[in-house]
């Protein structure tokens, strides 16, 4: 009797042993999981629902941020259309919660019922980032987009590149849009379209351009450095 009761605890106690082994491993094994389920969650949440932008278009990671900062939407759930042009209601709504971002440091702006953009018109409006109403439905020109976006750069940010008056080989001082399109150029946030920075004034703008200036508009790291007439 004395034996079978010292069989069985020694028994009880190997298989205590054994389990106690084990718990490293289990350890390892969940946290493992966790890391796995963790990394999984990020590559979700940094993930666009967009099937017409792909990781390895030259616009994904600026069209990712902008879209991850509630900046920009897609034409529907699933098309952020990166080809198309820019529209007049796009342009304020963007310029309207880049605005709210630089200043509460978060974007509650969100689009009306009926009419959409009323919310970001009226924002924009308070603010003094416009000062009339625009053809909204409209495609909007490069210089008309500019004279919005210029008024969301301080005259501080504007000291960055050295952009003399009258070097934009396109833009004139007498452009009526002469002022905003030099603010952006000395700002870094655009460069022109071509080898000589020609701005292109009156051309239409694609979503996809519009991603990568807004990356430029929150992240002073991401504003370009050059000197005019030199590439």
């Amino acid at each position: 009797s004395y034996l079978l009761s010292l069989t069985s605890y020694l028994n009880k106690m190997n298989k205590i042993k054994s389990f106690l082994k084990l718990i490293p491993i289990l350890l390892i094994t969940l946290l493992s999981t966790s890391v796995v389920f963790a990394d999984l969650q990020n590559i979700i949440q940094n993930m666009l629902p967009f099937t017409d932008v792909k990781q390895g278009d030259w616009y994904y990671a600026d069209v990712r941020i902008a879209y991850q900062n509630r900046l920009i939407n897609g034409k529907t759930d699933t098309l952020f259309a990166p080809h198309d042009n820019m529209t007049a209601a796009e342009a304020v709504k963007l310029a309207s919660c880049i605005h709210q971002l630089k200043n509460e440091g978060t974007v509650s702006l969100s689009a009306g019922v009926g009419t959409w953009y009323k919310p970001y018109v009226d924002y924009a409006k308070n603010k003094g980032l416009i000062d009339v109403d625009l053809d909204w439905n409209n495609k909007i020109t490069r210089a008309g987009y500019m004279q919005i976006f210029a008024r969301l750069i301080t005259d501080e940010e504007a000291r960055l590149n050295n952009v003399p008056d009258g070097s934009i080989p396109d833009v004139r001082m007498s452009h009526p849009s002469a002022d905003a399109i030099y603010k952006l150029y000395r700002a870094g946030v655009v460069q022109g379209v071509d080898s000589n920075r020609n701005c292109s004034p009156m051309s239409y703008i694609k979503r996809s351009e519009v991603a990568a200036i807004l990356t430029r508009m929150m992240k002073d790291s991401s504003r370009i450095v050059f000197r005019q007439g030199q590439n």
